[in-house]
């Protein structure tokens, strides 16, 4: 592991860009482009989050420019209780238990967000991140975004490079990648 930190709050995607109309005098008109103002805003606080790590880290002079994997668990603020059926509402801890949050934003425009953020301050380009892990759950603490950075050692082979280097021995082992398959 090279780098991690944790952005508190409710995890939040990077969102489509807008078009909009304008109008020219003369009656032209031409379609543009643009950031909606959350992205702008989000971006500018992973970021600060990503240069703070670094700076901790002893990297606050370095790009990084090579391969790279990261993994993000976003933890989201569980609702006080869902409906699961008809007529069937579950709460509590069987609901932290039970049930994950498959509505709202989906994980990869919230990894959107975390890679974008990390474009020249952790890694030259997101185009670098080879391997990415990520899970959504609920939590009764603090809405919170764990991010973990780290470089792929370019001299693995063979099922090591499934392996994440900070992970506990059991989440090593990643289910269908069986030896001799």
């Amino acid at each position: 592991m090279i780098l991690s930190f944790i952005i508190p709050g409710q995890p939040r995607p990077l969102q489509r860009h807008r078009t909009r109309v304008v109008q020219l005098p003369g009656g032209r008109a031409f379609a543009q482009a643009y950031q909606p103002k959350e992205n702008t805003v989000n971006l500018a606080t992973v970021r600060q989050y990503a240069r703070d790590a670094m700076q901790a880290a002893g990297h606050q002079d370095l790009l990084f420019d090579q391969p790279m994997g990261m993994e993000v668990r976003l933890w989201q603020l569980q609702p006080k209780s869902k409906v699961v059926g008809p007529k069937c509402r579950v709460s509590g801890t069987a609901l932290l238990n039970r049930i994950f949050p498959v509505a709202g934003a989906d994980v990869d425009n919230m990894l959107k967000l975390i890679c974008d953020g990390c474009n020249q301050v952790v890694w030259r380009d997101d185009v670098l991140v080879c391997d990415k892990f990520a899970s959504k759950r609920y939590t009764t603490g603090q809405p919170r975004t764990e991010v973990v950075i780290w470089t792929l050692d370019i001299d693995v082979a063979g099922p090591e490079v499934w392996a994440r280097p900070h992970a506990t021995e059991t989440e090593q082992e990643l289910p269908g990648f069986e030896e001799g398959e």
